[in-house]
C-alpha cells in the first residue's frame, strides 16, 4: 500500500507547498448514527466537526484552498459552514456537498483536483481526518492520478487550539468508547475493499 506522510502538529505540515486541504465529513461510524450526529452541536457528529475545525486550521497556517466534502443530505455541509462562518471567518472554502460515501469524494473532486496538480510544479494535497479514514481516501483519490502528500491528525491538530470549545471537542472525541471499534473498521475497509467499489453499491442504498 501507498505511504503518506502523518503530521501530528500543524507545524508539520509544508506551508510553502501546501495548496489543498480536504476535510471529509464522517456522520455515520460504528455507535453513532445519523440521528445521533444531527443531536450534536453544528448537527454534526464529533469526527465530522475535528475534520472541519482542522482542516481550517491548516488552511488558515497554509494560505492553502480548503475543500470541505460530504453530504447534504446528512447535513453536513450546512454544519460544516456553520462552524466555519463562527470560528473561521476568513476561510471561504469549496464545498462539496454530493460526496456521500468516501469514495464518491475522490470521483467528484477528481478532476478538479488534477487540474489543480497539473498546472503547479509543486502542489501538496493534504487531508484532515482520523489516520484510517484519511489513508482510505487518499488511496481513492490515487485512483483518480490525485497524488496526496500527506495526512494531518484532525484530533491532533485541533488539540493545538487554544479555544475551550475546541480541547472538550478533543476530549469527548478520546473518551468515546467507539472510536477504537471504529478505527478498526476504517482499517479493514482500507485492506479488503481499498478501491471503495464494494462498499460503494451497499452505502448508496443504505445512507440517507
Amino acid at each position: 500500500m501507498l505511504k503518506y506522510e502523518i503530521y501530528r502538529s500543524i507545524y508539520q505540515v509544508p506551508a510553502d507547498t501546501t495548496k489543498v486541504i480536504i476535510s471529509p465529513g464522517r456522520q455515520f461510524s460504528l455507535g453513532h448514527n445519523v440521528a445521533d450526529a444531527n443531536r450534536q452541536q453544528y448537527g454534526l457528529s464529533r469526527m465530522s466537526q475535528l475534520n472541519v475545525i482542522a482542516g481550517a486550521m491548516v488552511a488558515e497556517a497554509t494560505k492553502a484552498m480548503l475543500i470541505v466534502t460530504g453530504n447534504e443530505k446528512a447535513g453536513f455541509i450546512k454544519g460544516a459552514e456553520r462552524i466555519l462562518v463562527g470560528q473561521f471567518p476568513e476561510i471561504h472554502p469549496f464545498l462539496d456537498s454530493n460526496s456521500p460515501t468516501t469514495i464518491a469524494s475522490a470521483v467528484n473532486l477528481g478532476p478538479m483536483l488534477k487540474n489543480i496538480v497539473d498546472n503547479y510544479d509543486i502542489v501538496d494535497v493534504v487531508i484532515t481526518s482520523d489516520e484510517p479514514q484519511a489513508k482510505r481516501l487518499a488511496d481513492m483519490f490515487n485512483d483518480q492520478a490525485v497524488p496526496i502528500r500527506g495526512i494531518a491528525i484532525a484530533h491532533n491538530i485541533v488539540a493545538q487550539s487554544q479555544i475551550p470549545e475546541h480541547q472538550e471537542l478533543v476530549g469527548r472525541y478520546l473518551s468515546d468508547k467507539w472510536r477504537y471499534l471504529e478505527t478498526a473498521k476504517q482499517i479493514g475497509l482500507r485492506l479488503f475493499d481499498r478501491h471503495g467499489t464494494i462498499l460503494e453499491g451497499l452505502a448508496q442504498n443504505a445512507r440517507p
